[in-house]
């Protein structure tokens, strides 16, 4: 995947859950599990602290719509790469230093 490709794919994620762009990390991840044949993929985190807490909440209802969209296959931001696993984690620093 270019990036450009993940470019996009982040812009399309962080309006859809109604987040900055910036608050979703990605990194390339390779997928070794038995049972499937594995691959490339990316994994994409929400980041929250306590400034950003507020939309946690509804970023997470956001997420389920965005679920069953791609379900419905009505979310394909990457035309030629389809969606074949999403896995939705977020992780909430709750330090003082945030």
């Amino acid at each position: 995947m270019t990036a450009d490709m993940k470019i996009k794919l982040q812009l399309s994620l962080s309006k859809a859950l109604g987040l900055a762009p910036e608050e979703l990390k990605i990194s390339d991840v390779e997928e070794q599990k038995a049972g499937t044949h594995g691959g490339n993929g990316l994994k994409i985190i929400a980041m929250f602290n306590r400034r950003t807490s507020p939309r946690f909440k509804e970023a997470i209802q956001k997420g389920y719509d965005l679920e069953k969209q791609v379900l419905l296959r009505n979310f394909d931001p990457l035309p030629g790469f389809p969606i074949y696993r999403l896995v939705m984690e977020e992780v909430f620093h709750c330090g003082d230093d945030v």
